[in-house]
């Protein structure tokens, strides 16, 4: 499922993105939506904003994860405004293995403005084969519902792109 194969004798992978963001301060806070296969430290602008099953220091190439994960297990880091700046940013990260045979690397990231919700999320007209959620934001987004049996199994999702406060 990797888009991008790197050979699999490496121990580490290192990637980096640079972005513009305009008026941070409009937003409280930013989601880092990070999925990873086995160990990884997130960056931004140079600090350290996250770290998933390695030890604390300063990892090197050669430095193993600590623990196993799953394959492509998802985790998040919330991030305050005040740690991106206005205009040019650089988000890195790094990836291990978690042993020298470890067969595959997975990465993925995504950057995220959570919306507010002022109320809500609630369920209402539940069946045994649906249910209606309802939640309402402070300003208009879009409505984006993932379900699965568990948050690390997901299996669907629905959405409306129509950007709204009632969803």
């Amino acid at each position: 499922d990797e888009a991008t194969l790197i050979p699999s004798n490496l121990l580490a992978a290192y990637f980096r993105h640079d972005s513009i963001l305009i008026n941070t301060g409009s937003i409280p806070s930013y989601d880092i939506n990070l999925l990873f296969d086995d160990g990884a430290v997130v960056y931004l602008n140079g600090v350290e904003v996250g770290r998933v099953n390695m030890a604390i220091g300063n990892p090197g190439y050669f430095t193993l994860a600590n623990a196993q994960s799953t394959d492509n297990q998802i985790t998040t880091f919330t991030v305050p405004a005040s740690q991106f700046i206005n205009g040019y940013n650089v988000i890195a990260v790094e990836v291990h293995q978690r042993t020298v045979n470890s067969s595959d690397i997975s990465f993925d990231l995504e950057v995220s403005a959570p919306p507010p919700i002022t109320r809500g999320p609630y369920l209402q007209n539940l069946t045994s084969s649906s249910v209606v959620v309802k939640w309402r934001t402070s300003y208009p987004t879009e409505s984006i519902i993932r379900y699965g049996l568990s948050q690390a199994t997901i299996l669907a999702s629905v959405s409306d792109l129509t950007p709204k406060t009632e969803h």
